[in-house]
């Protein structure tokens, strides 16, 4: 049975949304002010382009982030299930050879995220999980624990 174990993380979203708000807002006003103006300044103009494209961008990430899952890590015994975009990948637990954990420290949104590095080299990751360093902690202990059966079971007379 799968257990979820790394959540998606809403305080990034909603400050997508806050900038959504505070750019495109002061872009749109300098646009209005340069169309309104009766010798208009030429720095309004690109520079409200500017803004309201940034704000858009931040509103378009923020609503692609909304119709992510809600788990984004699942763990069972023997797999760790990580989200992605093309779909939810399936991770052998005794192929896992390290976990590292990023956590927005400077941000206010205090979401992170998880890469597991497998044995091949390849890596596979997931951002804008709640409490990533939690998550790492967890996949450790399941990959141990998965390679310690498999030895135990290796062992003729165990």
């Amino acid at each position: 049975m799968r257990e979820n174990i790394g959540f998606k993380g809403y305080t990034g979203i909603v400050y997508m949304f806050v900038m959504l708000a505070a750019c495109a807002g002061v872009g749109v006003w300098l646009i209005c002010l340069w169309a309104t103006a009766e010798e208009p300044n030429e720095v309004y103009l690109p520079l409200g382009v500017i803004l309201a494209a940034v704000g858009l961008a931040c509103g378009v990430l923020g609503v692609i982030r909304c119709f992510r899952p809600a788990v984004l890590v699942q763990l069972d015994e023997k797999n760790v299930y990580l989200w992605q975009r093309k779909g939810t990948v399936a991770v052998s637990l005794r192929a896992v050879s390290k976990v590292e954990a990023g956590e927005a420290y400077r941000s206010l949104s205090r979401s992170g995220s998880v890469t597991v590095t497998l044995n091949s080299g390849a890596k596979v990751s997931v951002s804008g999980l709640s409490d990533p360093l939690d998550v790492r902690i967890r996949i450790e202990r399941a990959a141990e624990a998965a390679r310690a059966a498999a030895e135990k079971k290796a062992k003729p007379g165990s």
